[in-house]
């Protein structure tokens, strides 16, 4: 029934921009009307593809809760952050290890805290075993998390108790043998550079300015008129090629937006 729906709407939408097309007076009302006609086209087939296949119709939704605990001590891992790949959702966990999210059968949860191993977490398993009642919709489960222990890099403390005592012991340690420029060439080494931006995590100053910047560009974009270039070959070309990529992403099921989760 929705797609006889959808069908009919598209088949009005047609006939109208037909009978304006034909008593058009310029030749560029036309030619926007036909692009309009398209984007619709475009827009119907990519909603309508979500639908083609029986098995593509809307999952049902559980509401999954659980604690998560240590497997050895028993202990409530506190704020254990609950992830479900091939999507933005998850939660996090109180002090007590409680959560409770929304999942459908398809999902694959990832469990992670300070101090235990990463463990996964695949629903539909879980489910087809599950003992409890199924047509409530309410799930409930309980996670072991095996405890990892973190090895710290080894840490020298030296026996300075005054600023003077550090400073005479930098001095007693020698300069950097080599003139000015070489230091210099070999601190702006390419590959010391980009080995660097690689490796350094950002601290706390750029994330603010990156922050920052987003916020101030999206306030300017909010009141300045989105336009649509119909007439730039390039920029249509582009727009269509986006268009399609989006109706495979979505006839394909690819949604991962944790790709170093497997």
């Amino acid at each position: 029934m929705l797609r006889i729906k959808q069908t009919m709407e598209l088949f009005a939408f047609f006939k109208s921009a037909y009978f304006e097309a034909r008593h058009a007076i310029s030749i560029q009302k036309r030619i926007l009307v036909l692009v309009a006609a398209l984007l619709v086209v475009s827009y119907s087939n990519a909603v309508l593809a979500q639908y083609k296949n029986p098995g593509d119709a809307p999952k049902t939704v559980y509401q999954l809760s659980g604690i998560v605990i240590g497997k050895k001590n028993a202990q409530p891992a506190a704020y254990a952050v609950v992830r479900i790949n091939h999507s933005r959702r998850g939660v996090i966990a109180d002090e007590k290890g409680f959560y409770s999210i929304p999942v459908v059968a398809g999902d694959t949860l990832y469990i992670s805290c300070l101090g235990y191993k990463k463990t996964g977490f695949v629903f539909s398993d879980y489910l087809k075993e599950y003992q409890g009642d199924k047509e409530t919709q309410f799930v409930y489960v309980i996670h072991y998390l095996e405890e990892d222990s973190v090895t710290l890099p080894t840490i020298t403390i030296y026996p300075y108790d005054s600023p003077e005592k550090i400073k005479t012991a930098i001095l007693a340690m020698g300069m950097p043998e080599g003139s000015p420029d070489d230091l210099a060439r070999d601190n702006l080494d390419p590959e010391v550079m980009r080995y660097l931006m690689e490796e350094l995590p950002r601290d706390g100053k750029e994330s603010v300015t990156i922050g920052a910047k987003m916020y101030s560009d999206r306030v300017i974009a909010a009141n300045k008129v989105a336009t649509v270039p119909f007439f730039d070959p390039i920029a249509m070309g582009k727009f269509i090629s986006y268009m399609s990529e989006r109706s495979r992403d979505k006839k394909e099921k690819i949604y991962n937006f944790w790709p170093d989760e497997k």
